[in-house]
């Protein structure tokens, strides 16, 4: 089995995609990222989430979008250890 070695910088975990098997596709509801796109870069962004095709890549952009938006009730930067208030 074939695994890619990809590095999660934001948590210090790893994640293994497996490529004997198609990765699972996840549904997201955009409708619900596009509030947290509160700026120009970040609207572009999520387009570019919406539109690719791999879904190893868009996790990748997902992760980078994640941390870059705010939360819109305390305006606190998002991160992989924020715990909802």
């Amino acid at each position: 089995i074939k695994r890619t070695d990809t590095g999660n910088t934001a948590s210090a975990e790893t994640i293994y995609y497996d490529s004997s098997y198609p990765p699972k596709l996840r549904k997201i509801d955009f409708s619900v990222l596009r509030e947290l796109a509160t700026t120009p870069d970040l609207v572009d962004e999520l387009k570019r989430i919406e539109n690719e095709t791999l879904p190893q890549v868009r996790d990748v952009w997902l992760e980078h979008f994640l941390e870059r938006t705010k939360c819109p009730r305390c305006t606190d930067q998002y991160n992989s250890r924020t715990k909802v208030k």
